[in-house]
């Protein structure tokens, strides 16, 4: 509470005509929301037998990353393993083991836009040195302001090695058609209409949209959750190509 004391003032100050000011005011914000997990995952690392930290653990999930939240999990004991959660949380866990970095990929099969079924084995290997996975969707505004940057991006480095395969968390099937005509992705768009039940999110343990996987020609999962300036820059090097640094984008859409 003492810690997010001033962030009632910092939210107002970032809507501010002031460039500096608002600059200033998301760096402060930052600082604070650091510092708030940083508590948190003090607290939760020396209270693994309470259910109050065990109800922080799945509050603050999208705050602490993979490896605080495996280590916590590791101490935790049977009881805070019981609150209500904690076993979902656990078996996202599980799922990013499979396909953290190094790991081989895991195949999935969709439809496009026209019905017609498209494996990401396709893709991977077949003439392209990189594919990308882009998880997004028509509702996720986060997604729609960065989807400009990533058809550069392709229009940049198609002809270069890069591969990307759409996989839209949409469940209406009109709004997601439009979207990719409006936003002219010209690479394979694929969807089950599910929405976050989507299987190859659940199966790449996607929790936030936008989200990149990248697949090296090997089939190898090479690097994840890059977006905007930082996304080309990666697809940049490993394609061997010059590119200045452009700022990244926004936060990804839960």
């Amino acid at each position: 509470k003492t810690l997010r004391a001033d962030l009632e003032k910092l939210s107002a100050d970032m809507k501010s005509e002031d460039k500096e000011v608002v600059s200033a005011a998301e760096k402060k914000y930052d600082e604070i929301d650091q510092k708030v997990t940083d508590a948190v995952k003090t607290y939760i690392l020396n209270n693994t037998t309470k259910q109050s930290a065990a109800k922080l653990l799945y509050d603050f999930r999208y705050s602490l990353d993979e490896a605080a939240q495996n280590e916590i999990i590791a101490k935790a004991d049977s009881a805070f393993k019981a609150v209500p959660n904690i076993d979902k949380l656990m078996a996202h866990l599980d799922v990013l083991k499979t396909v953290a970095v190094g790991k081989k990929f895991v195949d999935f099969e969709m439809a496009d836009p026209n019905g017609k079924t498209h494996k990401l084995s396709e893709f991977v290997g077949n003439g392209k040195n990189i594919v990308l996975i882009d998880f997004w969707a028509s509702w996720c505004g986060p997604c729609l302001r960065e989807m400009p940057a990533l058809v550069s991006t392709y229009d940049k480095y198609k002809d270069k090695g890069l591969g990307i395969i759409g996989v839209s968390l949409d469940k209406d099937s009109t709004s997601w058609k439009e979207a990719v005509k409006h936003l002219d992705m010209k690479w394979v768009q694929v969807s089950d209409l599910q929405g976050w039940d989507n299987a190859a999110a659940k199966m790449f343990g996607v929790q936030s949209i936008p989200f990149t996987v990248i697949i090296d020609s090997e089939g190898k999962l090479i690097d994840a959750g890059l977006r905007g300036g930082e996304l080309e820059m990666r697809i940049a090097g490993l394609l061997k190509e010059n590119v200045e640094e452009i700022p990244k984008i926004g936060t990804g859409h839960r």
